[in-house]
């Protein structure tokens, strides 16, 4: 009983070590992958910023290594973000911030006004518009600004609008 008491405490003491140093910005890798592939599909050369890491990524690739981990790209554990992902978490919350501002209603808990604008936007969004442009790879650029905020969002959400609550909670902070 003392062995296998002695055995969880030195399973919790190391449980309790400091956690792994994660990147400050996880979604830096992935707008440092699209600065490379705008200044390349504009015939600009790559800012030597960008060009460093980018070589030292296809340089692992090229050796049997990955080009995803090595640029970044990669969550950095298993079950943890991953820089696409961050980016697109961090414009949703962006565009959700520039909607409120745009439909200019006060912003309270998850029964105020101007929670139930939003909501009701996104939904009508993605009840109507969604489902056509649900595969395009970037905002279209034909939207006005209310439908590619709308876009944005729903594209950093999985598509879905997101609840009453969830908007009330994300104000809040």
């Amino acid at each position: 009983m003392e062995e296998e008491e002695s055995r969880s405490n030195r399973w919790r003491s190391s449980s309790t070590a400091a956690p792994m140093t994660l990147p400050v910005d996880l979604a830096e890798p992935a707008r440092r992958l699209r600065r490379v592939r705008a200044a390349l599909s504009e015939g600009r050369p790559i800012d030597p910023e960008d060009a460093g890491p980018l070589i030292a990524a296809i340089d692992s690739q090229l050796i049997g290594g990955s080009f995803e981990a090595e640029f970044g790209l990669s969550a950095p554990g298993r079950g943890k973000r991953n820089a696409r992902r961050a980016l697109l978490i961090e414009e949703r919350d962006d565009a959700l911030r520039s909607m409120a501002e745009q439909i200019g209603t006060e912003i309270g808990d998850a029964n105020s006004e101007g929670v139930w604008d939003v909501f009701e936007a996104l939904q009508a969004f993605a009840d109507y518009r969604w489902p056509a442009l649900r595969d395009a790879a970037t905002c279209p650029p034909e939207l006005d600004e209310a439908d590619a905020l709308a876009w944005t969002i729903l594209q950093g959400n999985g598509g879905k609008p997101p609840s009453r609550r969830w908007l009330a909670e994300f104000f809040r902070q």
